[in-house]
């Protein structure tokens, strides 16, 4: 008999998580319910995103009363919870006044800035450059550390009824985050990013998207996401910037003989976004394959995209302008990418063709270290994260 699996969402359910979590291969095992709590819990957040929705099972619910009864209608085997902690907390102890159920969560995305190691060498580094305008922002930042330690230790004092039953991860990195360490995990299994399982679903395919040479940008949308709005307040750029990028992008075409195509961000919800990048070819929801089959990889420092290009072996280009260094974000997250791949940085405002060397490199190293922190630390490099789900919960 199949058994019952509850994802539930704190943000709109969206394409890219039908695709992270291999939906259309699991629901052939088990009995999958989306549930979108979106409304509830970030009603302002992300307006503009598509709700992705597919099939019958699916529920977005406007009060918690709501999910409260579907719970106890259907009790399920399994409850997946992906959101923010303060989210996943306030879902777990519904959950475990209501049902006895096991909690899961996946921790199959982590990124270095997570790592206090790296939020504390950021703030080094803006405070080495006397960035005077990232004071307010550092500021923040460490009173926000200050009060989670605070409600951790409290919350810890209570002595609530919080754990999660099973943890799936990727990368050993994952088990230094605050989020796992302070958590009661019943059981931690290791698994392959969201990243990597998009990629091997990529692997054996031939059939190419471009068939010409050509280098690949990813987009973050630098000047649209809703999410430097919504947390960030303030964009890092100005209109200036798709002056600045399509400029360079001219450069490269021309020095390397080769077209720069770009991946859009899975959230693009502007149409005719080609325009920005004077009509450069754009796709979208394909970019672990352009990733495969370029020749380089340009992005900005805030991409977790560009894991694929340590994936698929792919030199890697971190791109900055004068105006995203005046950003304590968009600069910090640069410098510490600087830390870990330490090559092919280029502040492109004032940059000069003949300055670019005659090609970009991968340092090896650097590249396996990655991978195995961020990635993969999974012996079996062949198997998807939806088949270790399916041996695991089955």
């Amino acid at each position: 008999m199949k058994k019952t699996i509850f994802y539930v969402f704190e943000v709109k359910y969206n394409y890219k998580f039908e695709i992270n979590h291999n939906i259309e291969f699991l629901q052939k095992k088990f009995h999958i319910k989306i549930i979108d709590l979106s409304k509830i819990f970030t009603p302002h957040q992300k307006k503009n995103a598509v709700r992705y929705v597919k099939n019958k099972d699916f529920y977005v619910f406007s009060k918690i009363k709501d999910f409260e009864k579907v719970l106890l209608k259907l009790k399920p085997d399994y409850i997946v919870l992906e959101g923010g902690e303060n989210f996943k907390r306030k879902i777990n102890i519904i959950i475990r006044n209501l049902i006895d159920t096991k909690i899961v969560e996946f921790f199959n995305g982590s990124v270095p800035e997570e790592l206090n190691y790296y939020k504390v060498l950021g703030i080094k580094k803006a405070l080495i450059e006397f960035k005077y305008f990232f004071f307010i922002k550092i500021l923040k930042i460490l009173l926000n550390f200050i009060y989670n330690k605070l409600r951790i230790f409290f919350s810890l004092k209570k002595k609530e009824n919080l754990y999660t039953d099973i943890l799936f991860y990727a990368g050993d990195n994952s088990l230094k985050l605050d989020k796992i360490k302070n958590k009661k995990i019943i059981k931690k299994i290791k698994s392959p990013s969201f990243d990597y399982c998009v990629a091997l679903r990529q692997k054996n395919l031939k059939n190419k998207i471009i068939n010409k040479k050509y280098a690949v940008f990813l987009d973050s949308m630098i000047m649209h996401h809703d999410d430097y709005n919504f947390n960030y307040p303030g964009l890092p750029v100005t209109k200036k910037y798709f002056k600045e990028m399509n400029k360079f992008f001219s450069y490269i075409e021309k020095k390397f003989n080769l077209e720069i195509v770009i991946a859009l961000h899975p959230s693009c919800f502007i149409k005719n976004y080609d325009k920005f990048f004077n009509y450069r070819k754009c796709f979208k929801y394909n970019t672990a394959k352009l990733v495969k089959d370029s020749s380089y990889v340009f992005s900005h420092a805030s991409s977790t995209a560009a894991n694929f290009a340590i994936i698929f072996k792919k030199p890697l280009i971190y791109l900055i302008t004068d105006e995203m260094n005046k950003n304590y974000l968009t600069y910090t997250r640069h410098e510490i990418k600087k830390e870990i791949f330490n090559q092919n940085f280029l502040n492109i405002s004032n940059l000069k063709m003949n300055s670019l060397p005659r090609m970009f490199k991968i340092d090896q190293t650097r590249y396996n270290n990655y991978y195995k922190n961020y990635i993969n630390s999974c012996k079996n490099k062949n198997k998807d994260l939806s088949q270790v789900v399916f041996e695991r919960l089955n």
